[in-house]
C-alpha cells in the first residue's frame, strides 16, 4: 500500500512539475559535460527520486541503467537509485539508495550541494 501511494505522488508530482529528461549511454557524457546536472541512475523496477521540482539551478536527467549496462559500470553505480551531481563533467557528489532501495538524500541536500558548487565560481 505504502509503494502504491509513493508511485501515485510521484506520478501526480511529474505531472505537475515535469520530470528529468531520459538519457541514453551515448548521450550521458555530453549531457554532463556542461553546466550543473544532476543524473538519477534507476531501473524500471525502482521508485525514482520524487521531488525533483524543488530542485533548481540545474539540469537533471534520468538514465535507465537496465538498458544501459556499460553506463551503469562505467560511472560504477552499484545500488538504485543512485544519483550524482556534476559540474562540468567532474563529479561533485553522489547519493545511494539503502539497501531498502530507498534513497536518503532529501532534495534540500541536493540544492546545497548544487549551491555550493554555484558559489564556489564567484
Amino acid at each position: 500500500m505504502k509503494k502504491a501511494i509513493t508511485l501515485l505522488l510521484v506520478t501526480a508530482s511529474m505531472l505537475l512539475y515535469g520530470q528529468p529528461k531520459q538519457l541514453t549511454g551515448q548521450t550521458i557524457a555530453e549531457s554532463i559535460n556542461t553546466g550543473v546536472v544532476v543524473v538519477e541512475f534507476g531501473a524500471e523496477f525502482a521508485t525514482p527520486f520524487a521531488d525533483w521540482a524543488k530542485v533548481a539551478d540545474c539540469r537533471y536527467y534520468r538514465l535507465d541503467i537496465g538498458k544501459y549496462p556499460d553506463v551503469k559500470k562505467e560511472y560504477r553505480v552499484r545500488s538504485i537509485p543512485t544519483i550524482m551531481l556534476f559540474n562540468n563533467g567532474v563529479k561533485e557528489e553522489t547519493w545511494k539508495a539503502n539497501i531498502m532501495l530507498e534513497l536518503e538524500v532529501t532534495a534540500d541536500e541536493i540544492q546545497e550541494a548544487i549551491q555550493g558548487i554555484l558559489l564556489d565560481k564567484f
